[in-house]
C-alpha cells in the first residue's frame, strides 16, 4: 500500500476506534448535548410514547426536544457506536411515528430525517473530518454498513475513505459509491478508479480509497445523494443518503470549510 493510502488508512481507523478519547483540548464544540443524555432522554420518550395517558402535545414537545439533541449529537460526536446507534434510532423512531395510528404530528419529529443525512465533523490531530454512516435499513446498521470518512490534514493530505462492512454473509463485492444530482450520477467511485484494501475481506470488511478530494468535492457541492452498493452471493446490498446542510457546514463550520479550502 502507498504511503498516502497508508496515512489515510491509519486515520479511518484513528476515527473508527480510537477517538473516544481525545485529549481535552480537543473536545467538540457543542456540548450541551451528548450521548449519554441523549440516550436517557430516548429512554424516557419512549416511555412516554408508549402511555396513552401522556397528552398528544405534551409528547410532542418532548419528540421535538429529543430529536433536537439527536441532531446535535450525530452532527459533532466522532464515536463510531454512538454515532450509528442514534442514525439507526432516528431512523426507525421517524418511520415509528409517521406510520402509528397515534397522532403525532411529523414536524415534532423532523429533525430525526435530518439526523440520518447530516454530516459529522470534528477535527483530530491535524485532521479535519466530515463523515457518516449509511445502513440499508436500521435493523441491520451493526452488521451492514457503509462508513463513509472525508478527511483532510493541515500538512495537505487527504483523501476519502470508505469501509464497507457486511457481518451478516462476510461477502462484499464490487463495492461502488456514487454521487447523484438533479437525477443523474455525478461521479461513480468503483475499483477501476480507486484503491481497494481487501485484506480483512474475510471478516466482511474492504476499504475504498481515494488519495485526492479534488472531484469528490467539486461533485458534492451538487449532490443530492449518495448511494453506495456492494454485491453478495443473494442480493445487491444498498444504502444511500441526502445530502442535507453542506451548503451550511461550507459557510459556518471550520472542518467543512478547512476541508474544502473556503
Amino acid at each position: 500500500m502507498k504511503k498516502t493510502n497508508m496515512l489515510l488508512f491509519i486515520a479511518a481507523l484513528i476515527v473508527a476506534g480510537c477517538v473516544k478519547e481525545q485529549p481535552k483540548n480537543e473536545e467538540k464544540e457543542y456540548s450541551r448535548a451528548n450521548f449519554d443524555t441523549v440516550y436517557n432522554e430516548i429512554v424516557t420518550v419512549m416511555d412516554m410514547y408508549g402511555d396513552t395517558a401522556v397528552a398528544n402535545d405534551y409528547l410532542c414537545e418532548q419528540i421535538k426536544k429529543l430529536s433536537s439533541d439527536v441532531f446535535e449529537v450525530v452532527a459533532t460526536d466522532s464515536d463510531f457506536a454512538h454515532n450509528i446507534y442514534l442514525r439507526a434510532f432516528s431512523r426507525a423512531f421517524f418511520a415509528t411515528v409517521s406510520q402509528d395510528s397515534r397522532p403525532i404530528p411529523v414536524k415534532c419529529c423532523e429533525k430525526l430525517i435530518w439526523a440520518q443525512n447530516v454530516f459529522t465533523t470534528f477535527s483530530y490531530g491535524t485532521w479535519d473530518y466530515m463523515t457518516t454512516t449509511m445502513m440499508p435499513s436500521w435493523q441491520e446498521y451493526e452488521n451492514r454498513n457503509v462508513y463513509l470518512s472525508i478527511m483532510k490534514s493541515t500538512d495537505g493530505t487527504e483523501g476519502l475513505v470508505a469501509t464497507f462492512t457486511n457481518y451478516t454473509d462476510t461477502v462484499i463485492k464490487n463495492p461502488t459509491i456514487v454521487f447523484e444530482g438533479n437525477g443523474r450520477v455525478l461521479l461513480e467511485l468503483n475499483s477501476k478508479n480507486t484503491t481497494i484494501d481487501d485484506s480483512e475481506s474475510g471478516n466482511g470488511v474492504v476499504r475504498m480509497i481515494v488519495n485526492s478530494l479534488d472531484e469528490v468535492l467539486e461533485v458534492l457541492k451538487q449532490s443530492q445523494f449518495i448511494l453506495a452498493f456492494y454485491d453478495t452471493p443473494k442480493e445487491r446490498v444498498m444504502t444511500e443518503q441526502m445530502v442535507l446542510f453542506l451548503d451550511y457546514q461550507r459557510k459556518y463550520n471550520n472542518q467543512v470549510r478547512n476541508i474544502f479550502g473556503e
